[in-house]
């Protein structure tokens, strides 16, 4: 069933709003303990955690249960076995009691007000559905030259960063990242929950963007909190062309998932499409592996393209191949599983 199109008939009258925080992990044990130790140096105590674990994994059972034994705010474990990290939060967010849900990742840390931040701007804003703040970089090692030139000119944004400099509003056509962003529990249970990302090394939709844009035909209010300030940690393994390259691939899925979702489009639809980006895109389709590990912006930006414009057709390619794939693509509603 589709609720993205319902019209926004939620109304929320609480003046205090029990608050779950929710984080999918896949097998990053240090980095998950090192989001949880964050948490502990709020400046409230007053949420509980949910770790939601994908393709759970006993070694971070273990670790939680280390850490819950000396935590202020223990983390509640919860196995999810199937590969896909719109599994974990919508499996974490049914099961977590809060009314007011904070999603996070995690290689993430906070500001110690970043909790109470989000509680304040929905207990003084009533009408807010949800709510994005920014997200800042944080590198683990010093990045190399040409990786921080090319980010500098904006081209794209890997990493999630975010920061409109601007005071808390709220708006119609706001936008939140799956990092750093708070909803009403009931507003997602409406929507049909996150859309699919990455499955595995597989990336499949358009996650929170799809949520966001359910919201958005719902006209549903979204805020930005700019005291809502989260860290994103970036491991050298990330500065790398390779890794900027299947970055990119993951944003042309994601192209291809809003191009075919609630379509049930044909092949010969599906091969049109393809036939399409081939024509308009020649060079990417047949030559961009002339630049492949080249670091000057203009050789990065045709990889780039090339690697999105290729996940694209590879995309449509599955869908005529895989019937289950194609079922995954035209699925409504995410929350009911």
């Amino acid at each position: 069933m589709d609720h993205s199109h319902r019209p926004s008939s939620i109304v929320h009258h609480q003046q205090f709003m029990n608050t779950s925080v929710v984080i999918p992990s896949y097998k990053r044990q240090a980095a998950l303990l090192q989001t949880l130790q964050s948490l502990q140096e709020q400046t409230t105590t007053d949420f509980d955690i949910w770790v939601a674990d994908n393709a759970a994994d006993e070694n971070t059972r273990g670790a939680i249960e280390t850490f819950n034994k000396t935590a202020k705010v223990p983390a509640n474990y919860l196995p999810e076995p199937r590969l896909g990290v719109h599994y974990a939060r919508n499996t974490a967010s049914k099961a977590a009691p809060g009314e007011l849900q904070l999603f996070t990742d995690d290689d993430m840390t906070f500001v110690p007000g970043w909790v109470k931040a989000y509680q304040d701007a929905f207990t003084q804003n009533p009408e807010i559905a949800a709510a994005g703040g920014p997200i800042h970089i944080k590198y683990e090692v010093t990045p190399p030259a040409w990786f921080t030139d090319f980010l500098a000119t904006k081209a794209v944004n890997p990493f999630g960063y975010l920061d409109l400099k601007k005071p808390l509003f709220v708006s119609e056509r706001g936008i939140f990242h799956s990092g750093n962003m708070a909803i009403r529990k009931s507003v997602l249970m409406a929507r049909g929950g996150f859309h699919p990302e990455a499955t595995g090394n597989i990336w499949v939709g358009d996650g929170e963007t799809g949520l966001n844009h359910a919201m958005w035909r719902a006209g549903d209010k979204i805020a930005y909190a700019p005291d809502a300030l989260n860290y994103h940690h970036i491991p050298d393994f990330r500065m790398t062309v390779n890794y900027l390259k299947r970055r990119q691939a993951n944003e042309g899925a994601a192209l291809a998932y809003n191009a075919f979702h609630r379509k049930n489009l044909s092949n010969a639809q599906l091969l049109r499409y393809s036939a399409k980006l081939a024509a308009r895109f020649p060079r990417h389709v047949l030559g961009g592996w002339l630049y492949d590990g080249r670091t000057d912006t203009r050789s990065l930006l045709i990889q780039l393209r090339t690697a999105e414009v290729r996940a694209q057709i590879d995309y449509a390619f599955k869908m005529m191949r895989d019937p289950k794939f194609r079922e995954l693509v035209n699925r409504e509603d995410w929350i009911a599983e």
